[in-house]
């Protein structure tokens, strides 16, 4: 048959190109057959062929294995056996050093190619950082990982005493030298040697079982760089390895792996935001999805802002209730990074002086070819018209327009006004240079601009190291190395939102606050009973609910700056009674709180019931989207309760709230 035909060729080309076992395996068989079908001759022609002097015993055996091992043992033998003894030596230089040299050569030259192309596996490695995938952050995330400092683990803790020597497994299908060099000089020797390249395809199961992912300590699924479909690849990556880690014996049923998942889209990320994962995908890993775009976002003006950046709120003028000072965005490019700051901003900015004034945020989005994309966005978010206290304009111009530079100017004129430039353009040389031309009254007026960058260097690190004269507001983001900030997954403070809000079987709360007020003045140990039953209770909690907590979050210093506090480290745990806040802040707090809650709603695909219709949660209707001031009372209530519990939260996090001004 045909499949028969030179099977004996196929099966030793199998070999040949195998590993280094079945090519050593390979060559001791062909030694030991040469070597037996000289003995057995030996055998036959009598025990004096080959026959070496001084050999009483098995002559014709150690004659062979002389001969073949050492030509020099010809003299030993003449006349006719000398051509005999001639075929053994050549047989055994042949094989015993040519050969065999050749072998243990290409052995070493095989291997030195496979660790280079990232084709050896090593199955013995545990307690190690897991990358899958090879992004546009990826070289940020290894100096991150390989810095030694403490990083989130889990929900409950950041890890208590990083391993300065774990390595970083990654798994790439990219061309494993050209990465090795592009880290080469961004990594020192020592760092490099703690790097791990493995070459296949994330999607492909048996490639992703030579991981060790059971073993990692955290797991990160970026995806190939600028691949077709990588989002969806990376969802499929979660469920093959949450399989894999499942399917492994000996691991211990209540192990959760901190697995992050990049979402390249920010469609993508906000239908993963509303997914909730079946159990069975859940059962031995921590999913926490990310965008790097939203991660930016949070980074600027969120409760996980960095100040020491240089990185001002939105809110950099504080907004009271008496006030008519306002917040306007411009956001100068619509793709993905517009769209995440324009989302941040809906979350974020709702004040005080909405509810006492009707003063609204204004936010202005600027994009050539704006109508295209605004019809786009609304499809993702039909029911913005519900955020009442944000007041968004499309407008469909090039930044360089007359018309535009206008818009700036008069807004940068007005006295209440709080401007926010974010130049968001793909090009980062024409977002630089848009960034720094224009007009001269919006660097007058303070107001704040932000010019997005791929790099942290040239002109843009320079800008970001000016704090006087006209480009002293002008700020660079968007750097590949700055936007995976892992304390924003360090989800403990979300699981207390969470748990103030549970309620047991008899529909009352599990936890009153007037219960954890009393724990924090209590043991470390009854503190870390109430810390682990939040946790328990977030384990139940779906993807939705549990973004809801963190985005609830974001606010937090923004309440604080809008009633003229802020946060401190706390001292002593009695000092809790001291950030308490009063009765006429919660009035001012709750219906902002509210404003915020009716946004993240909004955002998340729930709309406002109709007349006539109650609540339904799988078709995501709700009755209390609904302005504050005709609310009924127990939804009142609940906002207040938010802002009232907020000074809880921060304590177990080991702040405090004082006055501006005060250490």
């Amino acid at each position: 048959m045909g499949y028969r035909k030179n099977w004996f060729i196929r099966l030793l080309d199998r070999v040949l190109s195998g590993g280094v076992w079945q090519q050593i395996g390979l060559l001791t068989a062909f030694i030991a057959s040469i070597l037996v079908f000289f003995i057995l001759i030996a055998w036959v022609g009598g025990s004096e062929l080959f026959g070496v002097e001084g050999c009483e015993d098995n002559q014709g055996l150690w004659g062979v294995y002389y001969h073949f091992v050492d030509a020099g043992n010809q003299y030993m033998v003449s006349g006719y056996k000398k051509w005999f003894s001639l075929l053994i030596s050549l047989a055994g230089s042949v094989l015993m050093g040519g050969v065999l040299i050749s072998t243990i050569s290409n052995i070493i030259e095989r291997r030195v190619e496979d660790y280079q192309k990232g084709r050896v596996r090593y199955r013995k490695i545990t307690d190690h950082y897991l990358i899958i995938g090879y992004g546009e952050i990826t070289l940020s995330l290894i100096k991150r990982l390989l810095s030694g400092e403490n990083i989130p683990v889990g929900v409950l803790k950041e890890e208590d005493s990083p391993n300065p020597e774990r390595l970083v497994v990654i798994l790439t299908k990219q061309n494993v030298e050209e990465i090795r060099i592009s880290i080469h000089a961004m990594l020192s020797e020592q760092e490099e040697r703690r790097v791990i390249f493995y070459s296949g395809d994330i999607e492909s199961v048996e490639t992703l079982k030579t991981l060790n992912a059971e073993q990692a300590k955290m797991i990160f699924i970026q995806g190939e760089q600028r691949e077709y479909g990588r989002d969806s690849k990376n969802i499929e990556c979660v469920k093959n390895l949450s399989a894999i880690i499942s399917s492994c014996k000996g691991v211990p049923a209540e192990m959760q792996i901190p697995v992050f998942v990049q979402f390249d889209r920010i469609p993508s990320f906000s239908f993963v935001q509303k997914l909730t994962l079946p159990e069975k995908y859940r059962k031995h890993i921590y999913f926490l999805p990310f965008n790097f775009h939203e991660n930016w976002a949070r980074l600027l003006w969120s409760y996980y802002r960095h100040p020491e950046e240089g990185y001002r709120p939105l809110d950099y003028s504080v907004i009271t209730s008496d006030r008519d000072t306002f917040v306007h965005l411009f956001v100068v490019g619509f793709n993905r990074m517009g769209r995440a700051l324009t989302l941040e901003a809906l979350r974020l900015c709702h004040y005080a002086n909405y509810a006492t004034r009707g003063v609204k945020t204004k936010i202005t989005i600027i994009d050539k070819d704006m109508t295209e994309l605004w019809d786009f966005f609304r499809t993702q978010y039909p029911y913005l018209h519900q955020i009442e206290d944000v007041e968004i304009e499309v407008v469909e111009a090039r930044v360089e327009m007359e018309s535009v530079r206008e818009r700036f100017i008069k807004v940068a004129r007005n006295g209440n006004c709080l401007p926010t430039v974010a130049i968001c353009l793909k090009d980062p040389d024409l977002s630089l240079a848009t960034g720094l031309n224009l007009p001269e009254e919006v660097y007058a007026a303070g107001s704040s601009v932000l010019v997005r960058q791929e790099l942290q260097c040239g002109l843009a690190s320079i800008i970001n190291e000016v704090n006087e004269g006209k480009y002293r507001n002008v700020k660079a983001f968007g750097m590949l190395n700055c936007g995976l900030d892992l304390a924003m997954a360090r989800d403990m403070m979300a699981t207390y939102v969470h748990a103030m809000w549970a309620k047991g079987e008899d529909g009352k709360p599990l936890f009153g606050e007037e219960r954890v007020k009393a724990l924090l003045a209590k043991s470390d140990e009854e503190i870390l009973g109430f810390q682990q039953k939040a946790v328990e209770l977030w384990g139940e909690l779906s993807e939705e609910r549990r973004w809801a907590n963190r985005y609830s979050i974001d606010t937090f210093d923004m309440y604080l700056r809008s009633i003229g506090k802020k946060l401190i480290k706390r001292k002593t745990k009695q000092a809790i009674d001291r950030g308490v806040l009063q009765d006429e802040e919660v009035q001012v707090l709750a219906p902002m709180e509210h404003c915020r809650w009716m946004a993240e709603r909004t955002l998340s695909g729930w709309r406002q019931a109709k007349v006539g219709e109650t609540r339904d949660d799988g078709n995501r209707i709700h009755t209390a989207l609904l302005p504050y001031h005709v609310l009924p009372a127990e939804e009142r209530e609940k906002d207040k309760n938010s802002v009232k519990n907020m000074a809880i939260f921060l304590a177990l996090e080991g702040l405090e709230i004082v006055e501006q001004g005060e250490e």
